[in-house]
């Protein structure tokens, strides 16, 4: 598994909240804390799938959040896997 970080925020609230928007279609992901910032997770193999369906969450739910594309942690900064 090669983890993607779709979402991350200095509060847990909104990314354990992303967590089980995923859960519930069947992505699996995690959700890590990293030098100050949590950070959600999924496999590189399903993130535009996730990242898809997190963008319709937000945009039905959370219009005022936005959410980046998906991108991997600079080997400086990798986070614990």
């Amino acid at each position: 598994m090669e983890p993607i970080a779709l979402f991350h925020s200095p509060q847990r609230q909104r990314c354990f909240e992303f967590n089980l928007v995923l859960q519930a279609v069947n992505i699996e992901s995690e959700v890590v804390f990293h030098e100050g910032r949590y950070y959600l997770l999924v496999d590189e193999t399903t993130a535009e799938q996730a990242y898809s369906q997190l963008r319709h969450y937000v945009e039905e739910n959370l219009s005022l959040i936005h959410i980046s594309e998906p991108t991997r942690p600079t080997r400086a900064s990798r986070m614990p896997s």
